[in-house]
């Protein structure tokens, strides 16, 4: 019976120490996975300089903060505005709301938590650096992705989708708007709001040769009134001349 007794105690720590490796093996695998992604991917942004590879401590960063230096590169490289926005202390079921209100209302728009040391790393030295200060606290971006832009053939309607991603923001109470960057320019919460309002850019482009355009067509309307004077005043030279003398 004691025997009995061991041989199962002794299967039992067996197969408990097997299960007790098996999170070890999958964060190894992680880690080794998160690596290898981030050696295989080019740098995204534009550097005056290359990015740090080590800590302070000569190390090399973890793989998890690797990964987070990927994606944010990613998101400032694809979209063509971002929104930078205070968050204090949201749930989550306050979260999946905002995002799916974001991407319905938004163009698609899509919010991104952000880690300030990691995100103010990756804009250094690219033509995003001075969107740095924003990056203060607890943050999170508004964004839109190539795939976004893809769904809508191409053609994003950036306007309509600032102006949903600022309602959105201005309904919550726990969302402040800090700031942004739109085509290149960094601009405070008015300047974003004054920039949402605009109409769409095809719609500009068309008033804008219609601007250009307008000085021709006053001078042909013009030339074309003084030629038809013209050719009436000869019409009536010309009978003039053609009658006899009373």
């Amino acid at each position: 019976m004691n025997t009995l007794c061991r041989s199962v105690r002794r299967q039992f720590l067996a197969t408990a120490s097997r299960f007790q490796c098996l999170p070890t093996q999958i964060q190894q695998y992680a880690t080794e996975a998160t690596a290898a992604q981030v050696q295989s991917s080019p740098g995204l942004l534009i550097r005056s300089k290359p990015a740090k590879q080590l800590t302070k401590f000569n190390k090399p960063f973890s793989p998890r903060k690797q990964y987070l230096f990927l994606e944010y590169e990613k998101i400032f490289s694809e979209t063509p505005a971002v929104l930078v926005v205070q968050c204090n202390n949201l749930k989550s079921t306050e979260w999946t709301e905002l995002r799916q209100k974001l991407l319905k209302e938004g163009q698609g728009a899509r919010a991104t938590l952000t880690r300030t040391g990691i995100v103010r790393a990756v804009v250094k030295n690219t033509e995003l650096t001075n969107i740095r200060p924003l990056f203060s606290g607890p943050t999170c971006v508004i964004h839109w992705t190539a795939k976004d832009i893809a769904e809508h053939g191409g053609k994003l309607d950036l306007s309509a989708g600032l102006v949903g991603a600022i309602n959105c923001v201005e309904k919550h109470k726990k969302l402040v708007l800090v700031g942004g960057k739109v085509a290149g320019q960094l601009m405070n919460p008015e300047m974003v709001k004054r920039v949402a309002e605009l109409p769409p850019l095809d719609q500009l482009r068309g008033q804008v040769v219609g601007l250009l355009q307008m000085p021709a067509r006053r001078l042909h309307d013009v030339l074309s009134r003084n030629q038809q004077r013209l050719l009436g005043l000869l019409k009536q030279h010309s009978e003039g001349a053609g009658s006899p003398p009373s």
